[in-house]
């Protein structure tokens, strides 16, 4: 028998094994988009259910605060998909220059 993974579990293990690049972040987006995600801690509750603490490398905490971080009205636009995980990600970039 093949399981398939949770919609839950996919973003947990993207989110651990991502590197920086436009690509990773871009599917972090895409799988916790659906899931109706608006903070951090929202995300790292549902890492912390496959991987124990120890696990998780730092780099998964600044990704996940990075892409999550930024306004309340710019994070409900993209939660509510009004507003694309491409343009999400150009907008943090763009406001870190």
């Amino acid at each position: 028998m093949v399981g398939a993974p949770t919609a839950e579990y996919m973003p947990a293990m993207k989110c651990v094994s991502a590197r920086f690049d436009f690509y990773d972040k871009d599917d972090v987006v895409f799988l916790i988009q659906p899931l109706g995600l608006r903070s951090p801690q929202e995300v790292f509750a549902i890492i912390a259910r496959y991987y124990p603490s120890e696990r998780v490398p730092a780099k998964t905490r600044f990704l996940v605060e990075e892409l999550l971080k930024g306004s309340r009205a710019e994070s409900e636009d993209w939660a509510s998909g009004r507003l694309g995980a491409a343009d999400h990600i150009f907008r943090k970039f763009a406001s870190s220059l």
